[in-house]
């Protein structure tokens, strides 16, 4: 009897856990059908902390614009699958010169090479599927180079603008972000049916996370990529705080010594507590430290990087 009853609360777990992903996962995949872009203007921006390989910017016939003088690197942000790139660029090239020639690749495949005419153009890829695996999805540009008369520096092609967009759907959200939405939905789970010790209520409380989740990613996409992190604090704060509340409320109710708590002061053991607190706030200080001197922000860590290192650097 004992085995059996282990069998059905295994079980009963599991159906838990993918009622718990079904409620937060198909929101998040509804929202993802929400076309959502992002635009750079090369040309005007001071500075490119997710781009490599372009120079500083130059005022031109058709505006301002950068020369690539060596193989150029973007980082793009994780906006879904399938994730489309278009470049405004210019293939500038002195009469007797061939035109110029620009060739893309992405997640360890090649998206081809165009001939790039002597006027502004427009250059469309679709990244693969295995680029979306990294934090970042990365977009690798190469081009033939010249010598323009007077100037020391080879130069590529002239680029105006990027835009990134995801969809046309079915679209499917970014591996990492999604992970982490669908953790803030477990550990919305783990706090509310601790609070409410209900099952039927805190899958409520979890389809109300769900359907603002997917909301978010449908309208304030790509901020919510690019904060997702910070949807997994609230449940652990209120999970932590629980047992003090309950703790403060039983002693309200009982004042008596020799009446039983209805749970355990969170104070009666308070070294774990205190540890874990101070060693996150040592590491978050160290972080702070640390995130200026990454160079221009770049790297796997360029959304974490992002949000400390202006903080950081005052």
């Amino acid at each position: 009897m004992l085995e059996r009853y282990e069998g059905k609360g295994r079980w009963a777990g599991l159906w838990r856990l993918l009622a718990v992903v079904a409620l937060v996962g198909l929101p998040l995949l509804a929202g993802q059908q929400v076309p959502a872009s992002i635009s750079q203007d090369l040309g005007r921006s001071k500075e490119l902390p997710n781009i490599t390989g372009l120079a500083r910017p130059e005022q031109g016939e058709h505006g301002p614009f950068r020369w690539n003088t060596d193989q150029v690197k973007m980082r793009l942000q994780p906006l879904g699958y399938p994730l489309h790139v278009k470049l405004s660029v210019q293939g500038v090239r002195p009469p007797d010169q061939s035109q110029a020639e620009i060739g893309q690749s992405a997640g360890g495949k090649s998206l081809g090479t165009q001939t790039l005419p002597r006027s502004p153009s427009e250059v469309e890829a679709r990244l693969p599927a295995s680029a979306m695996f990294s934090i970042n999805p990365e977009l690798d540009i190469t081009t033939t180079f010249f010598q323009a008369p007077g100037d020391r520096r080879l130069l590529g092609a002239v680029f105006y603008r990027l835009e990134e967009r995801n969809g046309p759907g079915p679209s499917l959200p970014a591996p990492w972000p999604a992970l982490t939405l669908l953790l803030s939905g477990l550990l919305v789970y783990l706090t509310a049916s601790r609070v409410m010790r209900r099952f039927k209520p805190a899958l409520a409380v979890v389809a109300i996370w769900g359907v603002g989740l997917g909301v978010l990613n449908a309208l304030a996409r790509p901020g919510l990529v690019f904060y997702c992190l910070y949807f997994v604090v609230p449940p652990l704060v209120v999970g932590f705080l629980t047992p003090w509340v309950r703790g403060v409320l039983s002693r309200r109710a009982y004042p008596s010594p020799l009446q039983p708590r209805i749970e355990p002061d969170i104070t009666a053991c308070p070294w774990p507590v205190a540890i874990a607190v101070t060693v996150a706030a040592l590491a978050l200080l160290a972080w702070h430290l640390v995130a200026p001197i990454i160079p221009d922000a770049r790297g796997f860590t360029d959304n974490l990087t992002w949000g400390v290192s202006f903080y950081g650097a005052l």
